[in-house]
């Protein structure tokens, strides 16, 4: 199921899984001009197309929001995902095993990928209004007109400015991928977290080395440091 779920949430980033139409007199514009007034968007190119939305697209800024972009809504949700491939198939010492838990439960912690989804459900619902917020009244004079003369061109769409979110086919992929990386990243958190527990990690206090004490190394103190803190 790890390596299923690997593969559907690689995938759903890759298809296109929404787009974003221009309609009315913006969209009839577009065509006139043979752009298509609809694109579509996966994860992926959604990422990429991000500095061309600004006026300096190689500014730090930009660039800095497109790292973040990709590293929680792509990088560490498969970083996640592969964490709990090694901590379940891998053989571990009882400390590394701990380790790459208290990884894992960080990972899943910071993971964006659901949100990322819900996101875009959401522009579903708001992204049309929101666009009539931006415009205001400013179409107030230029509406009248465009019913009066240019229904027929406009499918009687006659906004000066309008546009909608829909999903395309892909985006089942996409959802069905969060879901199955929900049900399976919390299963898996639940069974490791218990097997953990059956396993005590054996504490040492001191260290004997040629009949002499030494004191703990930084690794055992931070191990300690780490059951603390939880």
């Amino acid at each position: 199921m790890l390596v299923i779920c690997l593969g559907l949430v690689s995938f759903g980033a890759a298809i296109d899984s929404f787009a974003f139409e221009w309609k009315g007199a913006t969209g009839w514009i577009l065509d006139l001009v043979d752009t298509s007034p609809k694109t579509s968007y996966s994860v992926i190119s959604l990422g990429l197309v991000l500095p061309s939305a600004s006026s300096a697209p190689d500014s730090l800024g930009i660039r800095w929001i497109q790292a973040i972009y990709f590293t929680f809504v792509l990088a560490v949700p498969l970083a996640y995902l592969m964490s709990l491939l090694l901590l379940w198939v891998v053989p571990l010492a009882s400390v590394a095993k701990r380790r790459v838990f208290v990884i894992a439960e960080v990972l899943d912690a910071w993971s964006a990928l659901e949100v990322f989804v819900v996101s875009v459900i959401a522009s579903l619902l708001e992204i049309r209004q929101f666009a009539q917020f931006i415009i205001g009244d400013r179409c107030a004079k230029v509406n009248p007109l465009l019913a009066k003369y240019f229904a027929q061109e406009l499918n009687n769409d006659t906004l000066c400015f309008d546009v909608t979110a829909t999903l395309d086919k892909g985006c089942w992929i996409l959802i069905g991928a969060c879901v199955l990386y929900l049900l399976v990243g919390g299963i898996m958190m639940r069974l490791c977290n218990a097997i953990l527990h059956e396993q005590p990690l054996k504490t040492v206090g001191t260290l004997q080395m040629d009949g002499k004490q030494s004191k703990p190394s930084c690794f055992i103190s931070l191990a300690k440091f780490l059951r603390l803190i939880r």
